[in-house]
């Protein structure tokens, strides 16, 4: 995706002719600690932008229906990763603009869910572009000169991003794609430029073929996927650990096995409902479905707020909740006699 640096007026045309990149290299603190996972060396911070009623309308359109590619975009601008992600996510101009992940040369910052499609291929609501493909914009593609090498770290983090994804949703590399495959449009335009496509496209295949480990929490299809059951708007839901958010078991599952996770472990935090009808409910279907169901903590009846039982381990071994009581208590006691 490519933006005009006249959009952004002149006086960072000008700042950018005295200074170069270096003057954007050093992004401001952030407000909160956000998640973050490293996937094959790579952070990836997970930040998405804010769910609000103009978010919704102009930038986080509908799930996707599936995935079918990944679309490689330059931002053709020398900002980071983050601030690339506040842009989107301040930006009020009624523009239909928004894309999965940035990267740049420190780390990859996710702006929406993995289930949602979003508008970055310029080929409408029903183009494949939009509505079947991850976008990635290249950070930091107009740093030339002594700040070039901060494009060229992006870019081969990029690399490591587009592979990895290709692996995690069982894509072939040719469902790798250019911004320039859907609309004509020239972008990724550094790419482009040095004639370089089928060099990044072949850098991507080397880093699947390598199939590196990926990072426990993400959803790496044998170390498994966590699952959270909660409220959300007054809805119960089930959102994992990459982001998404799905309304009911089945649409989870269906989730589950697109993103050919094997196996889960289950967290719940819905207070009032009965342990027997989450289990008949969410852990009976997913098992089922065929998943190894690690652990599926559901709260004890009239517990504590933090009192939970794994209710995978109470098939193995029932438990009363007076018996986790008394275990814990002894645990506690033995741990203030250390002190």
């Amino acid at each position: 995706m490519k933006y005009s640096i006249r959009s952004a007026g002149f006086l960072i045309t000008a700042i950018l002719g005295l200074t170069g990149c270096a003057v954007f290299q050093d992004d401001p603190p952030a407000v909160e600690p956000t998640p973050v996972a490293v996937i094959n060396g790579l952070k990836v911070r997970y930040d998405f932008i804010a769910d609000n009623e103009y978010n919704r309308r102009y930038k986080i359109p509908g799930p996707f229906a599936d995935v079918s590619t990944i679309t490689i975009h330059n931002t053709a601008e020398p900002m980071s990763a983050r601030q690339e992600r506040d842009r989107v996510d301040h930006r009020r101009d009624q523009m239909s603009v928004s894309f999965h992940f940035a990267v740049d040369e420190n780390e990859a910052v996710q702006l929406l869910p993995l289930n949602r499609h979003a508008w970055h291929a310029g080929d409408g609501g029903q183009g494949p572009g939009n509505s079947r493909s991850i976008g990635i914009e290249i950070c930091r593609s107009q740093c030339y000169g002594d700040d070039d090498a901060l494009y060229r770290r992006a870019e081969a983090n990029a690399v490591i991003l587009a592979a990895w994804l290709l692996d995690t949703y069982d894509l072939p590399l040719d469902a790798l794609k250019k911004h320039k495959d859907w609309t004509g449009k020239h972008c990724p335009h550094r790419i482009l430029d040095e004639q370089r496509w089928d060099a990044f496209k072949a850098g991507v295949g080397a880093a699947m073929k390598s199939r590196l480990p990926r990072e426990k929490g993400y959803g790496d299809a044998e170390l498994g996927m966590a699952i959270f059951l909660e409220k959300y708007q007054d809805r119960e839901v089930c959102k994992t650990s990459a982001g998404d958010i799905y309304a009911s078991v089945d649409d989870l599952i269906a989730g589950l096995k697109q993103r050919h996770i094997t196996t889960v472990d289950v967290s719940s935090w819905l207070a009032g409902v009965p342990r027997e009808e989450q289990r008949q409910r969410f852990l009976e279907p997913l098992r089922a479905a065929g998943f190894n169901v690690r652990r599926f903590y559901a709260y004890y009846p009239d517990a504590a707020v933090y009192d939970r039982e794994d209710l995978v381990q109470s098939d193995r071994a029932p438990q009363s909740y007076e018996h986790y009581v008394s275990q814990r208590s002894n645990q506690e006691k033995s741990c203030a006699s250390t002190r």
